[in-house]
């Protein structure tokens, strides 16, 4: 399932939204042929070790250079990703 089709699928649930609600959100998009698109390509290979898309990163805003916790997947289901959600 790509990032967008859990946007709106699986994050709105009720479960999901309310752990999603524990974090703030921040997006990189890395996609775009920009200089920021390129300095967030940089921090996102370097939080997760992979370019791929979608990553998902809990970071400690105390320490922003090291992730908590990475999720690389484009195959996600709620149940998961609430475990994911629920471990740091």
């Amino acid at each position: 399932m790509n990032c967008r089709k859990m946007e709106f699928t699986i994050f709105p649930t009720a479960e999901v939204s309310r752990e999603l609600s524990r974090f703030v959100e921040i997006r990189l998009h890395t996609d775009l042929q920009t200089d920021a698109a390129a300095r967030f390509r940089s921090y996102q290979e370097h939080l997760t070790r992979s370019l791929q898309l979608p990553n998902y990163v809990i970071i400690d805003p105390k320490q922003p250079e090291e992730a908590v916790s990475v999720l690389r997947s484009a195959t996600l289901g709620e149940d998961s990703l609430l475990g994911w959600l629920r471990s740091p």
